[in-house]
C-alpha cells in the first residue's frame, strides 16, 4: 500500500532526525541564544511538517523539506560550535523574512 510506505517513512524518518534535532535545539537555546534557537526551532518543524505532503507529490519535492531543515540544524550547531571555541556566536539574529525565502527556494 503506498499510503502505508508513505506514512511509514514520514514517521520514521521524524524518529530518525528527533534526537539530533532536540539536542541541537535546546543546547544553542541553553548556551548561545534562545530567541534564535526558538526561531529556527519552528521553521525547522514547519520543514518537517512539510515533509509528508511534498513526498506524496514527488520524491524530488522532499529536498525542499530536507535541505533547508539540515541548512537549519547546520546554522544551530554552527553557532553553538562557535560559541564554544571562539567565546561568541556567529550567527546574533535571523529575520524571520527568511524563513518564507527558504520555504519557497529551499536554500
Amino acid at each position: 500500500n503506498k499510503l502505508w510506505a508513505l506514512a511509514d517513512r514520514s514517521f520514521l524518518n521524524m524518529c530518525e532526525q528527533t534526537a539530533f534535532f532536540m539536542t541541537v535545539l535546546w543546547m544553542h537555546a541553553l548556551f548561545v541564544d534562545s530567541d534564535l534557537a526558538g526561531r529556527l526551532g519552528l521553521a525547522a518543524v514547519a520543514f518537517r511538517l512539510a515533509y509528508p505532503f511534498l513526498r506524496a507529490m514527488n520524491l524530488l519535492l522532499v529536498e525542499l523539506s530536507t535541505q533547508p531543515y539540515y541548512m537549519i540544524l547546520s546554522t544551530l550547531l554552527a553557532n553553538l560550535l562557535y560559541k564554544a571555541f571562539a567565546g561568541e556566536a556567529k550567527v546574533k539574529a535571523i529575520s524571520t523574512n527568511v524563513i518564507p525565502t527558504m520555504l519557497i527556494f529551499g536554500t
